[in-house]
């Protein structure tokens, strides 16, 4: 009989993973569009992470909230915030 051993935490922070690579597949289909993280983004366009969720909450820029992983699409913000540096 083989046991099995693991850690319960280890074990959900696997599946939310793979859940959040499925739905960030999903809503970010095309190969040519990266998927960046609140840090990507702030570092992206030298700002705080709490510029980049405030942007977020206020509907500035779009993105995937999975419980409370923030992933967006560089296309979409490129458009979004090139748009508002030109005006």
């Amino acid at each position: 009989m083989i046991k099995l051993e693991f850690d319960v935490n280890e074990l959900k922070n696997v599946i939310r993973n793979e859940i959040i690579d499925v739905l960030d597949s999903r809503v970010f289909n095309s190969d040519s569009d990266s998927i960046l993280t609140v840090k990507d983004v702030s570092e992206l366009y030298k700002v705080s992470n709490s510029t980049v969720y405030r942007w977020f909450k206020s509907g500035k820029i779009h993105g995937l909230d999975t419980n409370g992983v923030l992933r967006f699409s560089k296309k979409n913000l490129e458009s979004v915030l090139n748009k508002d540096r030109n005006n």
